[in-house]
């Protein structure tokens, strides 16, 4: 069962500073992107300072409250009539007036003034805090939201030094590890850890969605004592999608049509949205944070500024309209020309969503796919390949896939179908080399290396026959005592200084993995 509350991690240095600035009443203003843990960060060290018998005022800043003139501040400011007396009279005297209504809330103690998401206050407010922090009549600790403009009285505090400005960052690969650890109750394997460090890209907010998501739904989970994550287990949740749905704000049509696009394709070349959306509402996101561009050799590839609003973008798009802006999609790759190895991945997954792609295409895609390690996206384009017509390759591609999804029952009756349809050398020694490597994952070096031997007296091509017989002295080698002359059918002792790692099958080349324990 997760933790209540997560702890802070990787914070030690900003709570030091934090706490030594307000101690010494000197202020501070915590930047930083929002979810990172700034509140939780002035929360702990408010719990200090209240230790140390100093009196503290929270507010919280709000699109409503900064419409209305010393709205984050009426919590604590006082209903006196006399109030429309010295709004006519002058803001100055207003401003005294409101300074020593606060100050007198703290009956003598130091006053500790703190405004979460300050870069929303109104010009009265933000006037009256930066008069508080400028008089010493109270230690002012502030929230801002990195990337969003703040009121200059705002600014003026961290400029003027009247307050240290403290930035907190996202949490890195190993801050993220011992967080998991913490909140699980165990050790979480490195796969798992590097998807949710990519997918949240160090947001402690959006990571504790994640992982509370994964838990409830079952797609993370502990296994013999580790925490691993299931291939495509990760959904956004209902509160995750609240959260972006802040985050993204107000929409016009046009601007919602720019971000479904680069949530099912992107990034893409500028030229993509540009001629399927207006050019104006892409740069209008991006001046709201919400996409970024970045040059990619001589093209301006866009993408969406984080990864968790692709799946809260694509989650609400509907099957009609998903179906019809991929097919949109495609066609203006299409027209532009796929020129890549990633346009040709995108082309593919779009087809997928969009139909209308070939079978040459879809394999083309899954073996792109494949490159990365993508196995379910490799096994949906791999069968959509076969619906097409795709033959041995999109069945070798799909089969291979299986074994690595865990499925081991239908990947090894998927190999064997293929070993009995195999009409060339090249295609008989794949499928022997994979589906050996298949037995060697399962049953590490108690593998039946048969299947190789078979293969080595049905196949003639040299180059085919050497990786088969490489491998074959792999398990002679890796075996003690199976490295005799009688050691197989072949008769031949393993060649000298043959790597004894584990060597897998990747569409008929061999690559070095780690070694199986026995």
């Amino acid at each position: 069962m997760l933790e209540t509350r997560w702890p802070l991690v990787a914070r030690g240095e900003e709570l030091s500073r934090l706490t030594a600035a307000l101690v010494a009443r000197r202020g501070a203003v915590i930047t930083g992107p929002a979810g990172a843990g700034k509140t939780t960060l002035a929360m702990m060290c408010l719990q200090l300072v209240r230790d140390q018998k100093m009196s503290v005022a929270r507010m919280t800043a709000t699109h409503a409250s900064q419409r209305l003139p010393f709205g984050t501040l009426a919590p604590i400011l006082p209903p006196d009539p006399a109030v429309d007396r010295l709004s006519r009279d002058g803001h100055g005297q207003l401003l005294r007036f409101y300074a020593r209504a606060v100050t007198s809330r703290a009956e003598g103690r130091p006053l500790v003034v703190f405004v979460d998401d300050a870069h929303l206050l109104d010009d009265g407010s933000a006037t009256l805090v930066h008069q508080l922090a400028m008089t010493g009549a109270a230690t002012v600790l502030l929230t801002v939201q990195s990337g969003q403009r703040a009121p200059d009285p705002v600014v003026a505090l961290w400029k003027d030094g009247l307050a240290e400005r403290i930035e907190v960052g996202t949490l890195g690969d190993a801050a993220i590890e011992e967080l998991l650890a913490t909140v699980l109750g165990g050790p979480v394997d490195a796969a798992s850890v590097l998807v949710f460090s990519d997918r949240s890209r160090g947001n402690p907010l959006y990571l504790r969605e994640l992982v509370t998501g994964a838990v409830e739904t079952g797609a993370l989970a502990e296994q013999g004592g580790i925490w691993r994550l299931r291939v495509g287990g990760l959904r956004p949740t209902a509160r995750l999608a609240e959260l972006v749905g802040l985050r993204l704000g107000e929409l016009s049509d046009a601007e919602r049509t720019v971000l479904e696009l680069l949530a099912l394709g992107g990034p893409l070349g500028q030229a993509r949205p540009d001629s399927l959306a207006d050019p104006a509402a892409v740069e209008a996101l991006e001046r709201k944070g919400l996409i970024a561009s970045r040059m990619d050799g001589r093209r301006v590839n866009v993408r969406l500024a984080h990864p968790v609003y692709r799946d809260v973008v694509r989650a609400g798009i509907t099957p009609l309209r998903e179906r019809a802006l991929a097919q949109s999609l495609a066609e203006a790759v299409e027209a532009t020309g796929a020129r890549r190895q990633e346009d040709t991945l995108l082309l593919a997954s779009l087809r997928l969503t969009g139909g209308g792609g070939s079978a040459e295409l879809l394999v083309a895609g899954a073996i792109a796919t494949r490159a990365r390690h993508d196995h379910s996206l490799t096994e949906r384009l791999a069968r959509a390949a076969m619906a097409e017509g795709g033959g041995f390759e999109a069945r070798f591609v799909a089969a291979e896939a299986a074994h690595f999804l865990g499925r081991p029952a239908q990947a090894e009756r998927e190999l064997a179908s293929l070993a009995a349809d195999a009409a060339s050398d090249a295609e008989r020694a794949r499928v022997s080399l994979v589906r050996f490597d298949h037995a060697y994952f399962l049953h590490g070096r108690e593998a039946d290396s048969r299947l190789l031997d078979d293969a080595a007296d049905t196949v003639a091509d040299p180059s085919w026959r050497d990786k088969l017989l490489s491998r074959r002295f792999f398990v002679m080698g890796s075996s003690p005592g199976a490295a005799g002359p009688g050691a197989g059918r072949t008769g031949l002792a393993p060649a000298p200084g043959l790597r004894t790692a584990h060597c897998r099958a990747r569409g008929g080349e061999l690559r070095a993995g780690p070694a199986r324990s026995p």
